[in-house]
């Protein structure tokens, strides 16, 4: 995500609605501090800001606590791999209209603050590297609808329980390259319809427990290793009509090659 130079005291803008992809590291010789400012924009409806650094989070989040208008919030961090300090406290309700949210960088945690956003529909993580399972700070999101994980996981097992995210529609889990086991519990993501699984190499298996999803419509199985579709394809060979998947409209395997789709035949 690119940004820009901020104008000069961008805080007097005491109206402005949607602020996108605006640089948090000021390219003047720090004459202005951006995250301050974007703190005295209390119209801001949505806000995208680019290159934040570890040490900017405290005052990042002070500025946050006065967005109380805010609706769409994508945060990149100031490298692919830099880090982002979000671990502050806010209270529940500043961020009460809040619906996007879109974090790219390390984190340590998925700070706790995110699991009090009652109104969010849409939740990205990238590039994270989370090293535990951190389902359980946000799987109470009273409205998810879209959940998706890129590079955002470093351990080997993600377990839905039974009754986390009840609202679920869309599940993506992508390039994480650790995962080997999912487990979905009876009762989790009894909404869900689309699930996508793109990059995670160490799987060998389909998810434990997906045939609890009744409303899947659609399962997609994208660039995974060879062991998993030979897996997959034995698995519905050998069930037929009672396959786990049987009922579910369309499901998909395919790999990337050369920018172009190569359909696998299950």
């Amino acid at each position: 995500m690119k940004g820009f130079n901020a104008p000069h005291e961008i805080g007097r803008l005491l109206c402005l609605q949607k602020l996108c992809c605006i640089d948090a590291a000021d390219g003047r010789g720090g004459q202005i501090k951006i995250v301050r400012e974007i703190g005295k924009l209390i119209q801001l409806q949505s806000l995208g800001i680019t290159k934040l650094r570890r040490e900017d989070g405290k005052e990042f989040c002070s500025s946050l606590s006065n967005l109380a208008n805010l609706r769409s919030l994508k945060i990149s961090s100031f490298e692919k791999q830099g880090s982002i300090d979000l671990e502050y406290p806010l209270s529940p309700s500043t961020l009460r209209f809040l619906r996007r949210l879109l974090l790219y960088g390390r984190l340590e945690r998925i700070p706790q603050w995110i699991g009090s956003l009652n109104a969010l529909t849409t939740l990205i993580l990238a590039w994270s590297g989370l090293r535990e399972d951190s389902l359980e700070y946000i799987q109470g999101l009273p409205n998810l609808l879209e959940l998706s994980l890129d590079c955002a996981y470093e351990g080997q097992e993600l377990n839905f329980k039974a009754g986390c995210f009840q609202r679920l529609h869309h599940l993506a889990l992508w390039r994480l390259r650790e995962l080997r086991w999912v487990t979905v519990e009876k009762g989790s993501m009894p909404l869900l319809h689309t699930m996508i699984v793109r990059g995670c190499k160490s799987m060998g298996e389909m998810p434990d427990g997906i045939e609890y999803l009744k409303n899947l419509t659609c399962v997609r199985f994208i660039d995974m290793a060879k062991e998993f579709v030979e897996r997959l394809r034995d698995e519905r060979r050998k069930e037929g009509d009672h396959w786990r998947l049987a009922d579910v409209t369309q499901v998909m395997v395919y790999n990337w090659v050369n920018n172009e789709r190569n359909t696998i035949e299950l």
